[in-house]
């Protein structure tokens, strides 16, 4: 799945300390539905995501708040393996 994010969305937020715990101020934003990542705006469209990063459902790779762009994202856990490593590996070429 490619989509195109637009300047000032975060790809995903952390939604946890270093202890496992949700952050009060984390949980707060969520529950306003304030300052959605591009992650919560797919899964609220029952978009299926990869669920091999938690933090980042899906995300192969991401890019900056400020800058727009196309992002990749794997639906499946298979597919989400198979594209990490692409882009580990340089196999995908990237135009800025």
């Amino acid at each position: 799945l490619v989509v195109s994010k637009p300047s000032g969305m975060v790809c995903f937020h952390k939604r946890k300390t270093s202890s496992g715990k949700i952050t009060a101020s984390r949980l707060k934003k969520d529950l306003a539905g304030v300052d959605a990542s591009l992650e919560d705006a797919l899964l609220s469209q029952s978009i299926p995501l990869s669920t091999l990063n938690a933090e980042g459902r899906g995300l192969v790779h991401r890019i900056d708040r400020g800058t727009s762009g196309c992002i990749v994202l794997a639906k499946t856990d298979d597919m989400h393996a198979r594209l990490l490593t692409e882009f580990f590996l340089r196999k995908v070429q990237k135009k800025y």
